[in-house]
């Protein structure tokens, strides 16, 4: 099935009749990022072939978005949905049952029913908040090396304080980024700006199979991105010399000081040459160095899949896709098109 469809009365029982309707609901934080979680959705589930519903139920309901499913895979999905990061609350529509008593968590203003099919709203999978607490930047454990050059074991490293040293990105920002590199298809891939590992951890966390890499100048962190599971270089990664290494993948939350922008479009450069044909580039700046960047993705001829603006708690920040091959691309902009009407 394509990765997005539009359901009509005369159809809908036949995909009744393969699928059931996953609906998942957004973490207050990224509510209004919907299209960038229907994104991250989709990569997520990509070994499920999930498809998103353009016209899907509960469209009154803000934070939902909905997919099928092929009812075989139902009792996987679970260990999927747990590595999502923009949505943490699912629910199955039960069309074989809709008298029964609905979830309260959902509030609809309409009657429920879809393209003339009665339905209830039953819970599916819900994401552990235990977990989402332990994996925060304020709960992590890292280590770092102190001014004593011992290796210290610490909790909730958020970085050296500085303009540069801010290193708390979110569970859900990083899981996110991992998502979005496709991480059922990747073998590699490298964080060039690796601060405090919130990536590196997430990417070991959804796949543990994953050959995580990571660069950063700060020598202090090396042992928490070492305990983490990455094969850590300490040095600027503008100028780094890889050898042979080739990567699926580089994710990154760059850093956001304006006099950060030569070293960060001199690291893109620097990686074309690492990244496979394949590969994909997917990056988190701020709204303020979009342009920049922009143009030195435009010389280094990749493609841009997606661009999409998240506003992370005051902060306007902004996701890219990018990709080497314009096969891939081409393969892309359809479902990209159609996620860009989505309101």
């Amino acid at each position: 099935m394509k990765k997005y469809v539009k359901v009509t009365v005369q159809d809908v029982d036949d995909y009744l009749e393969k699928y059931f309707v996953l609906v998942c609901s957004l973490r207050n934080s990224r509510k209004k990022a919907k299209k960038l979680a229907i994104v991250e959705v989709l990569c997520c589930l990509l070994p499920l072939k999930a498809s998103f519903i353009v016209n899907g139920p509960l469209g009154d309901v803000k934070g939902l978005i909905s997919f099928f499913v092929l009812k075989e895979y139902k009792d996987l999905l679970p260990s999927y949905l747990k590595n999502l990061g923009y949505c943490n609350r699912f629910y199955e529509l039960d069309f074989e049952n809709p008298e029964l008593e609905s979830t309260s968590d959902i509030h609809s203003i309409n009657t429920l029913i879809w393209k003339k099919r009665k339905f209830s709203i039953q819970p599916f999978y819900k994401q552990s908040e235990e977990v989402y607490i332990k994996q925060s930047p304020h709960n992590r454990h890292f280590r770092i090396i102190g001014y004593d050059n011992e290796v210290k074991d610490v909790y909730g490293y958020r970085g050296d304080g500085s303009e540069k040293g801010r290193r708390a990105l979110p569970v859900e920002d990083a899981r996110c980024l991992v998502n979005l590199a496709l991480p059922s298809k990747i073998n590699t891939m490298i964080d060039p700006f690796a601060g405090g590992g919130g990536i590196i951890y997430q990417a070991k966390y959804i796949n543990e199979n994953i050959e995580v890499f990571s660069i950063d100048i700060d020598k202090s962190i090396e042992p928490g991105l070492v305990l983490y599971g990455s094969k850590h270089y300490v040095a600027n990664s503008a100028d780094i010399n890889l050898d042979t290494h080739v990567f699926d993948a580089v994710i990154t939350e760059v850093p956001f000081t304006p006099d950060a922008l030569d070293d960060i479009c001199n690291t893109l450069k620097n990686f074309d040459s690492y990244l496979s044909p394949h590969g994909r580039v997917v990056i988190m700046l701020s709204k303020q160095q979009v342009e920049v960047i922009k143009k030195c993705i435009k010389e280094l001829n990749w493609y841009t899949v997606l661009s999409s603006l998240v506003n992370r708690r005051g902060m306007p920040v902004v996701v890219k896709v990018c990709v080497k091959s314009p096969k891939i691309y081409e393969q892309a902009k359809e479902i990209i098109k159609v996620i860009k009407g989505i309101y």
